[in-house]
């Protein structure tokens, strides 16, 4: 649950929470080092309903949980309407306070060096000098570095102050901007990469709900045509005057080192995708050698493929299960066997539900991946560990390694003996009855090696098959204490769940699941209905679009909730 204050002039009201009679409907969408947004929709009957303006508005949305300040902006749009019952409500979007620098303007000014933390003092003077006072900003935390000198050469020309801190320094030096209030000070933060690495999991079988990955391989090139500078001619005028004049035509590596094609093919991948052209061009490379070198460089560091993650989650801190929430900005290791999903993933999306915050829909960052890091986490997707049987397993690969060892092993000394047999052979003249002596010989240590390495296959399948029986017997032992499955009294299949010596457990059979207590059916779910003895609600009950919910007081209210 979330509570949500606007302010007019100074003067707050709370729209939301816990403690309101009516609430609002919405959710806010966080993303890194982008504006923030907040829509909603309010009834009439809600006292903040006359209130909300379109840019005058401030509004706060702070987590009732954490008691953390998930929102904080402005009002950008509110739009009434009515429905087809005849219900009045406003849909309302709000933006965070990034969005307040694209109120200012900023003014021409010519190109020059800066140093990076210059640049952006003077950016945010023009702006604060255009705007009032509750929208002025000021630099906070910088760790992004431009070149050695940490300088920038940039002018300014007329577009928005978040348009040129965009422009000129995200789109070219990387790093994220945020927005952080201290003391009622906004502070903007330029930084290479924000947030922090959470020791909370999203993991399958917790709090993992669904989770989409999606491999695109559509910006990968399969075949590259480096282009260098631009070719320049010499041209002599009628007076015998001579200018370097540069063409359109562009260097390029045909003919190098006898090269007949002007392009580099990356093979692994045109295995994959086939054949995929593409150019990329090195305007300041007049050497057709520097050419190839910075063509294969760019194939190995930057021709990846893209992976991306889309999951929604349950944010267990919200009831207590959790040491950490879910934060945009944040890493945290995310675990799908399943999906052979097992990595630190980096949050750059979240979607937050105000009334329902444990629900959150997460974006994982791109990350760039190389076609052999694909395949080898295709080649392991059933690398599952159940219990013991994977040290089985282990020890199967173990032996069978060991028999082909024994046998490589034999091998190399059959044909050491052989060779030296022969060698010895044919040192001096040899008589027919020398070589049927040598033959014999060769036979009989062919016949003593095959039958040890025979023994030995022999007795590692035996020993490996006692083993697996025995495991497997095991394990099914282990799953009968806890899943157990027989014929009623009418010989319909029943299937049980719980320990035999637990109080509680469940029965499914084909008219209900029950739930039983000492023997005692004390719940059931049947025909899309749970019945149950007695009940226990620990925060409310909602019916429809309306909810019964506990009041400060003790009292119970029956309110609307949608």
């Amino acid at each position: 649950m979330f509570d949500v204050f606007i302010t007019n002039n100074g003067l707050s009201r709370r729209i939301n929470g816990s403690l309101t009679k009516s609430r609002i409907n919405g959710s806010i969408t966080q993303g890194v080092g982008e504006i923030d947004s907040f829509a909603f929709s309010i009834y009439p009957n809600n006292e903040g309903y006359n209130d909300i303006q379109s840019r005058q508005t401030l509004i706060t949305a702070v987590n009732e949980t954490t008691n953390r300040v998930e929102f904080d902006g402005r009002i950008l749009l509110a739009v009434e309407k009515m429905d087809a019952s005849g219900i009045l409500y406003k849909e309302v979007t709000a933006e965070s306070c990034l969005g307040y620098l694209q109120d200012s303007i900023q003014p021409y000014t010519a190109e020059a060096n800066y140093l990076l933390n210059d640049f952006i003092d003077l950016v945010l003077t023009n702006h604060n000098a255009q705007v009032e006072e509750y929208k002025r900003i000021y630099r906070g935390n910088v760790d992004v570095v431009t070149n050695s000198e940490g300088t920038v050469y940039k002018n300014l020309n007329y577009q928005t102050t978040f348009n040129i801190l965009k422009e000129k320094l995200v789109n070219e030096f990387g790093g994220e901007l945020s927005i952080r209030r201290v003391s009622g000070v906004l502070y903007l933060d330029y930084l290479k990469e924000g947030g922090t690495t959470r020791a909370t999991k999203i993991k399958l079988g917790r709090n993992l709900q669904s989770l989409t990955r999606e491999i695109n391989p559509l910006s990968v090139i399969t075949r590259v045509i480096p282009l260098g500078a631009k070719i320049k001619v010499t041209e002599t005028d009628d007076e015998g005057n001579t200018t370097e004049k540069e063409t359109e035509e562009r260097l390029t590596i045909k003919g190098y080192s006898g090269r007949t094609v002007d392009y580099i093919d990356d093979e692994e991948k045109q295995k994959a995708y086939g054949v995929v052209c593409g150019i990329i061009e090195f305007p300041d490379v007049t050497e057709q050698g520097n050419l190839v070198r910075k063509a294969n460089e760019w194939l190995a560091n930057n021709n990846l493929i893209l992976k991306k993650h889309t999951l929604t989650a349950l944010d267990l801190k919200e009831i207590g299960q959790d040491i950490d929430g879910f934060y945009c900005g944040d890493s945290y290791r995310v675990e799908n066997p399943l999906m052979n999903v097992s990595e630190t993933m980096r949050i750059i999306k979240k979607t937050i539900d105000i009334n329902a915050a444990y629900k959150s829909s997460i974006t994982i960052g791109d990350k760039s991946v190389t076609l052999t890091q694909i395949t080898n986490q295709n080649n392991n997707r059933f690398d599952i560990e159940i219990g013991g049987v994977r040290e089985e397993i282990t020890d199967i690969y173990d032996r069978v390694e060991f028999i082909q060892s024994v046998t490589e092993t034999t091998s190399t000394e059959l044909w050491k003996d052989a060779e030296k047999l022969v060698a010895e052979a044919t040192k001096d003249v040899v008589t027919e009855t020398n070589l049927a002596t040598y033959k014999q010989e060769l036979e009989a240590k062919v016949t003593t090696a095959a039958t040890d390495v025979k023994t030995e296959f022999t007795n590692a399948m035996t020993t490996l098959e006692k083993n697996i029986d025995g495991t497997i017997s095991s394990k099914f032992k282990e799953l009968y204490a806890y899943i157990r499955e027989y014929m009623d009294a009418n010989g319909l299949p029943v299937i049980e769940l719980g320990s035999e010596q637990s109080n509680l457990i469940a029965k499914i059979t084909n008219e209900k699941i029950a739930f039983l207590q000492n023997g005692i059916e004390v719940a059931y779910i049947s025909d899309d209905k749970l019945f149950i003895t007695e009940a226990e609600i620990l925060t409310s009950i909602i019916i429809g679009n309306f909810a019964f919910v506990p009041r400060a007081n003790g009292n119970l209210s029956f309110v609307k909730v949608r």
